[in-house]
């Protein structure tokens, strides 16, 4: 039997088909008779209903903003969103600003730089800017960062900069989808600007649409009614008009909402409010990351940033890596605290290494604990903590774990 997709028009079911012929009874069924949309076969996005995070420009955390690095190390979140515009020469490229000014050696627009030149600049600013290669800063193209989206199977949320783009424009996005397998099932478009979606509907009438907006109002809510399902709002989390009653508004109208940037210590109130999307800065998205608190003088080992932390991975298990020195050496004293989200029921006895002799570049093997629910007289709870065999250590004590909750 041919496959049936049903939608809402005007409080009424259309059913959808790719074909009905010898499909007994089928016709008298469709409100619409022999509707299709513009020959374009109706597909569901592969994500389901629920909560996602996007992690804005990449990981920008740890990285520059829009740059390759920034995109390949997303690990947590559903999506990776950045910012797409056109060059004199027509061609897509990545930059959030209007010029290059602010994260590149260079000046000027980018519309009024051809690719050559854009390609020629060097990505400046951002977090861990020396330690990357020359490569590394240059700003990406569009296609690269498609590229990496797919490589590490995260959903491009692109956001086109406000601007004007010709047909030509439009015709080589939809190229560069389509070379890279993005489309209506498995990619989000959103812009500032409604006409560019108005004409990104036009390429894509099932595409998932999101509109950013300064602030939620009446003059949006017709707007997005005009773009259609599927489609959402999206504004930032600290506007008043991101309201329960304005979430709930256009979720009874069939849009989902998104927000951003949405610092990690506001994520339980967007949650709250029923938001869809929750676009971020943290290294926390889908999956949980904190970097652990250190306790009894440890620190960490030669001033490594975040050399100590615990991450959710996906299926439920966690990763507790740590990198210390100083603190103490007697066991069961406490190293750092667990989130509650990391703690297991039970406790973990680990293997680790222990720096015995800087002079000889000896190490030992040594153990550390991860304190559970259920712990032992004396011990505290949800703690990462000194094991066995560290009476001998000199400087720096290292291991790395994986367990289930």
């Amino acid at each position: 039997m041919a496959d049936i997709f049903q939608l809402i028009e005007n409080d009424k079911p259309v059913y959808m088909k790719s074909h009905v012929d010898g499909i007994d009874g089928i016709e008298e069924k469709l409100v619409t008779k022999d509707f299709y949309q513009n020959d374009t076969k109706t597909q569901r996005q592969k994500w389901g209903e629920g909560l996602n995070w996007i992690a804005h420009r990449g990981n920008n955390t740890e990285y520059p903003e829009n740059s390759i690095p920034a995109f390949k190390t997303v690990r947590r979140h559903w999506g990776i969103e950045t910012d797409i515009q056109v060059t004199s020469d027509g061609q897509w490229v990545v930059m959030h600003d209007d010029t290059v000014d602010r994260t590149t050696n260079g000046t000027g627009k980018v519309s009024s730089m051809t690719l050559a030149q854009f390609r020629n600049l060097r990505i400046d600013t951002g977090e861990n800017l020396s330690r990357l290669s020359d490569e590394e800063k240059t700003p990406p193209t569009f296609e690269e960062y498609l590229k990496i989206c797919k490589e590490l199977n995260k959903v491009p949320v692109i956001e086109i900069k406000s601007g004007t783009y010709s047909k030509p424009n439009f015709d080589l996005l939809k190229d560069t989808l389509d070379l890279y397998g993005y489309g209506e099932a498995n990619c989000v478009i959103g812009s500032f600007d409604a006409n560019i979606l108005n004409t990104i509907r036009t390429y894509y009438p099932n595409i998932e649409l999101h509109y950013f907006v300064d602030a939620i109002n009446e003059s949006v809510i017709t707007q997005i009614k005009k773009l259609g399902v599927p489609a959402a709002v999206s504004c930032s989390y600290s506007n008043s008009s991101l309201s329960t009653a304005n979430v709930k508004a256009l979720h009874m109208a069939g849009f989902k909402v998104g927000t951003w940037t949405v610092p990690e210590n506001s994520f339980e109130g967007m949650k709250k409010l029923g938001v869809e999307y929750i676009t971020t800065n943290s290294l926390s998205g889908n999956q949980r990351y904190a970097v652990l608190s250190y306790q009894n003088g440890f620190q960490s080992n030669q001033g490594i940033p975040n050399a100590t932390y615990v991450e959710e991975l996906v299926g439920g298990g966690i990763h507790i890596n740590f990198n210390v020195e100083k603190g103490t050496n007697n066991q069961n004293d406490v190293i750092a605290t667990l989130p509650e989200w990391a703690i297991p029921m039970k406790s973990q006895y680990n293997p680790c290494t222990i720096r015995v002799s800087a002079a000889n570049g000896d190490v030992k093997v040594g153990s550390f604990d991860i304190r559970g629910r259920i712990v032992a007289t004396g011990a505290t709870a949800g703690t990462l903590a000194v094991g066995l065999n560290w009476k001998d250590r000199t400087s720096w004590a290292a291991g790395s774990v994986v367990y289930s909750i």
